[in-house]
């Protein structure tokens, strides 16, 4: 599966993980010397979708630099309903997980 969440990240999954990837142009390699050509690379693993939503709000309020706070909360905001509107368009349905009698 790959859900892409904006131009630049996107999940990708495999047999155990979720797995946030980020766009990154490809750099020559004594160089390093931008290519013009991008790949994905892999930021993290996750087994739980949550917390790589979290990793991905952060990445993206990394990304953008300095910022005061009023335009920090209003990013956050703005990045909850974006996640919203991808998760509705494809469909995803997140389940609670059941408490075991153990627990």
């Amino acid at each position: 599966m790959e859900l892409q969440l904006d131009d630049t990240y996107r999940i990708a999954t495999d047999k155990y993980n979720f797995i946030l990837e980020r766009n990154e142009e490809v750099l020559e390699l004594g160089t390093k010397i931008p290519t013009g050509k991008f790949k994905y690379k892999h930021v993290g693993y996750y087994n739980n979708l949550a917390i790589l939503l979290k990793r991905y709000v952060s990445e993206v309020i990394r990304d953008e630099g300095e910022s005061s706070v009023h335009t920090l909360i209003d990013r956050l905001n703005s990045l909850s309903n974006h996640i919203e509107k991808v998760v509705k368009k494809s469909n995803i349905v997140f389940v609670p997980k059941e408490k075991s009698k153990d627990e």
